[in-house]
């Protein structure tokens, strides 16, 4: 396993010591706070070799094992059946029918979620757009500009030049609370 694994190094000066990680890509991160020495890093990598393999074998276990089966969008009373298959091309989502779809490549946890991400966005263009224009109609009350977003703390906001940003999450709520 650790024949096949890359090793990094990183020199930063206000480390205090001498540290070691695995990254979100399965790499190996030696970071320390003066240049080594090619045998100093071996004799690191020997040296704790039982702890890189237990956290090689978790990384890779978290990789297979943490990815959602469905998304249900309460406020399109929706859900959607999710695929993984591992292959050696660059990770893609491909709608299989109108509810599921399948993730294929060489994909890592961060890439599977960019691409849910993105599909998240989609989602909320296709519903949220028409439902706020229906609403702005409704009141009267006109807007200039939409954009979607995902954001942290915030579900939706409007700025002075009648631009509103809304959160892609809100797809989650009830549709009464959309």
């Amino acid at each position: 396993m650790l024949e096949t694994t890359i090793i990094k190094k990183s020199i930063r000066k206000n480390s205090k010591n001498i540290s070691l990680r695995i990254n979100h890509k399965g790499e190996i991160i030696i970071t320390s706070p003066y240049p080594l020495s090619a045998k100093k890093y071996q004799q690191i990598i020997k040296n704790n070799q039982t702890w890189i393999e237990r956290h090689l074998i978790q990384h890779l276990n978290s990789q297979n094992n943490c990815f959602p089966e469905n998304i249900k969008l309460t406020a399109l009373d929706k859900t959607w059946h999710i695929e993984y298959q591992k292959t050696p091309s660059k990770p893609k989502l491909m709608s299989l029918n109108e509810n599921s779809f399948i993730i294929y490549g060489n994909y890592t946890k961060i890439e599977v979620v960019q691409l849910l991400k993105r599909w998240l966005t989609q989602q909320a263009k296709q519903s949220l757009y028409p439902w706020l224009q229906q609403v702005s109609h409704e009141i009267t009350l006109p807007y200039n500009s939409v954009s979607i977003g995902h954001h942290r703390a915030q579900w939706g906001s409007c700025n002075g030049e009648k631009h509103i940003s809304l959160n892609a999450k809100l797809l989650f709520l009830p549709s009464i609370l959309v």
